[in-house]
């Protein structure tokens, strides 16, 4: 195997086996800052419609974990992402 193999098999153990991350800006507590009347009563609620339902549907999994996307049923907006372990 040559160096250049070596080093994209290690990248790819690395990538596989590191925990998955959802960029700042998806977050719940980053989506709770922009819309701060989404949050009422311990339930989060879409920004453009204000119902309560969301949607979580698997966006990308990992052998380490798996990002979560949280959709509002009603409009189908994208609210955050999350990941469960």
């Amino acid at each position: 195997m040559t160096f250049l193999g070596m080093i994209l098999v290690v990248f790819l153990l690395l990538r596989m086996f590191s925990a998955p991350k959802v960029p700042r800006e998806r977050t719940l507590e980053a989506y709770l800052k922009r819309h701060t009347g989404c949050f009422q009563q311990g339930r989060v609620s879409c920004y453009r419609c204000g119902i309560s339902s969301i949607w979580m549907k698997q966006y990308r999994a990992y052998p380490s974990g798996v990002i979560h996307s949280h959709v509002c049923r009603q409009c189908g907006v994208e609210l955050y992402q999350s990941v469960l372990k």
